[in-house]
């Protein structure tokens, strides 16, 4: 097989211990399936191991770290009972968010020192024709534009970019493992130039709501472009649903956007409009259907490329549009997300692409079946 067809992929396996290498995925798995089932044997029958290597695995990471991990009783009308003590629920928790963190950043790494050996294909902005003096990229629609502006931006900081996300209206807090340093806003060129010494990613966004950002004044990205060399901004909100009718003042585009990103997930097809559609109001007008109508290839089509759909106001700078029909998961959904395609590009828009960030592009380590021990 020609090496153009195959992925590039690493291993890493993490584990913590004071004289011997006692604790990683594997007894953090078996303590994961004790918290569920409540025993040790089920736990065992759930995960096709033996219990005795099970107890051995448990003993040994206990006589290293020094505390019990599970309090154990016996007997009884229900039979044994086995649960977390106070010392391993923390130890595993602990253990959980180092390893989610650690192996974002080993990814991160992975694609800084070895994207060269990646096919073309494994990077998404190269399957989004996104061009290479792209600085700012609005990101609209539903369906996945956080992860997208997140896939994004690994590969951008792999290539030794400086990547700034942001919004030009409301998003999460970025999560530790995929956006290191947050700054709100206002912050300094300075403050962003030295954070850039350290972090290939940053984010910045105003105060917000706990748990989320805002937006930043506009004036705020021809700044930033003085120490980021790309800024992704998400400029739309869907609610977390897989397609979307814009409101009246959406969507919040930067103007010297030089890409503009729409998203629209595959799995709303043959679902009632109401349960999927952002806006269903909005949507069903656009449409002329009840909201309890189900999305087909047709319907989901005309919210993308009608002038009051996904599309509003951007036929004029049609050539920095690029469509992705996301969550293509299936056989049928990337058939019916092709037959999505061939209408958007009869309307003159050349960039679509189908596909699944999940699948395609979510990560590059390696992971086998069995649990590792």
């Amino acid at each position: 097989m020609d090496h153009e067809e195959k992925n590039f992929h690493y291993t890493s396996k993490l584990r913590v211990f004071y004289d011997t290498p006692s604790f990683g995925p594997g007894v953090a798995s078996l303590l994961e399936q004790v918290k569920i089932h409540g025993s040790i044997n089920a736990a065992c029958a759930n995960m096709n191991m033996a219990y005795s290597k099970a107890w051995k695995i448990l003993k040994a990471a206990e006589k290293d770290l020094g505390f019990s991990l599970l309090s154990r009783t016996t007997g009884g009308k229900g039979g044994g009972f086995s649960k977390l003590t106070k010392e391993g629920e923390i130890l595993l928790q602990n253990y959980i968010g180092f390893s989610r963190e650690a192996d974002a950043a080993i990814e991160q790494y992975f694609l800084k020192f070895f994207h060269p050996y990646m096919p073309e294909n494994s990077f998404l902005y190269k399957k989004l024709s996104i061009p290479e003096n792209a600085r700012i990229i609005s990101l609209i629609g539903g369906g996945g534009k956080t992860s997208c502006m997140y896939q994004l931006a690994k590969e951008y900081a792999a290539m030794g970019k400086k990547v700034l996300l942001t919004t030009s209206t409301h998003i999460l807090v970025p999560p530790p493992q995929e956006v290191p340093i947050l700054f709100y806003y206002p912050v300094s060129t300075e403050q962003l130039s030295d954070a850039f010494t350290r972090f290939s990613i940053i984010a910045v966004g105003a105060k917000d709501k706990p748990g989320k950002l805002s937006s930043v004044p506009p004036a705020f990205f021809q700044k930033a472009l003085e120490t980021a060399d790309v800024i992704l901004c998400e400029a739309d909100g869907a609610k977390m649903l897989p397609i979307k009718a814009p409101a009246s003042h959406e969507p919040a585009i930067v103007p010297e956007s030089d890409v503009i990103i729409i998203l629209a997930g595959l799995s709303c097809l043959h679902k009632p409009l109401k349960d999927v559609c952002h806006r269903k109001d909005l949507a069903a007008r656009l449409l002329s259907v009840p909201p309890s109508t189900p999305l087909g290839i047709q319907e989901v089509a005309s919210l993308i490329i009608d002038s009051n759909g996904l599309m509003k106001g951007l036929y004029e700078e049609k050539e920095k549009v690029r469509i992705f029909l996301n969550q293509a998961d299936t056989k049928e959904q990337l058939e019916e997300g092709n037959e999505i395609a061939k209408q958007i590009h009869a309307v003159g828009l050349s960039h679509v692409l189908v596909g699944s960030l999940h699948q395609e592009f979510a990560r590059f380590s390696h992971r086998t079946s069995k649990t590792s021990f």
